[in-house]
């Protein structure tokens, strides 16, 4: 069955060779070139970079029909109501978005990390996959950052003229405070103003250290075991031979 084919069964589908090479490319497209633009033109692009981040997200983690169709089900509301912001820039329209992308972001990151935790033998997929989960994470908290700053106005200190009418600014301000967040770099230039909101920024720098940890353990331990059978099969064959070589020795001797 060709890999690329989404020919659903109960059993999983292989994920598409390269996919998760198209899902770190576009998470690092939409993270560097919207800041760069403005008024409708970045407006347009990050919605298309959010979109294609999402379809890419889809297209890894739907591996079996129950998972495709509840991501499905998940997505479409959530490029509904993101390019319904061009027609309103109410907060109620805004803050319906971030919770969507927070849904959707949750779902694609349980079943990455699910995807991590089942590999048995550590290759370059599994790498790009575990960074493409750092970023999606760092997006999950930046739409959870945009939804407290849109309902509770003034949660954070961001720059003037950036509130809860502005999404595409929020965004991109809050998901620069994620990615510093969850790095433990901690610049300052932006924080949390409320004990509510610092609650989660806390608990987002412990999830990037405790995830950092966690991979990097799964990472080393599978490499170790895979290094360990290599030379355990090395070994079986040495003495595989040695036996046969005795056995052929011995019955050169009877001869």
């Amino acid at each position: 069955m060709p890999s690329s084919a989404f020919k659903f069964s109960k059993m999983s589908i292989p994920i598409p060779k390269f996919s998760f090479h198209i899902l770190l490319t576009s998470l690092i497209l939409l993270i560097i070139i919207p800041p760069h633009l403005t008024d409708i033109v970045g407006k347009v692009l990050t919605m298309v970079l959010f979109n294609l981040v999402m379809l890419a997200s889809l297209y890894v983690v739907a591996q079996q029909k129950r998972t495709f169709y509840i991501g499905i089900l998940l997505a479409i509301p959530t490029v509904l109501v993101g390019w319904g912001d061009f027609y309103s820039s109410a907060h109620l329209a805004n803050y319906l978005r971030a919770l969507t992308l927070i849904a959707f972001f949750g779902f694609v990151s349980f079943h990455l990390f699910k995807y991590l935790i089942k590999q048995l033998h550590p290759n370059t997929e599994m790498i790009i996959a575990a960074i493409s989960l750092y970023f999606i994470i760092a997006l999950l908290w930046a739409m959870i950052y945009v939804s407290l700053e849109i309902h509770y106005p003034g949660s954070f200190n961001l720059k003037a003229g950036i509130d809860g009418g502005d999404l595409t600014g929020l965004i991109n301000e809050l998901t620069y405070f994620s990615f510093v967040t969850i790095s433990t770099l901690g610049y300052g230039d932006i924080s949390p103003q409320t004990t509510f909101t610092q609650g989660w920024v806390v608990l987002e720098a412990i999830v990037g250290q405790f995830y950092i940890a966690i991979v990097l353990a799964r990472l080393l331990g599978l490499f170790v075991a895979e290094e360990t059978a290599k030379e355990a099969e090395k070994n079986h064959v040495k003495e595989m031979l040695k036996k046969a070589q005795s056995t052929h020795k011995d019955d050169g001797t009877h001869h």
